[in-house]
């Protein structure tokens, strides 16, 4: 169980530099022609929704990898 957290906690470091840098990095590239004071942030908005979609997908995809396996077990513990 300290492994999972341990991993859980380390990627949530590592992402949040990650993110930080990438979005530092969309705001300067969409922002690069606007003064200072007038940044818009609805790319790096459009950006974090689409990574937070990817880890829904995985769920989903691991979901239903899973309750196959887990159907294939009982049905082999069940002709048993």
């Amino acid at each position: 169980m300290s492994s999972i957290f341990g991993m859980a906690f380390l990627s949530i470091g590592l992402s949040t530099f990650a993110f930080n840098q990438l979005s530092t990095w969309i705001n300067t590239v969409v922002n690069a022609n606007k003064p200072t004071n007038e940044y818009d942030y609805t790319a790096i908005f459009i950006v974090s929704g689409v990574v937070n979609l990817v880890p829904l997908v995985c769920m989903l995809i691991y979901d239903r990898v899973g309750k196959k396996r887990d159907a294939k077990r009982a049905l082999i513990r069940s002709s048993t």
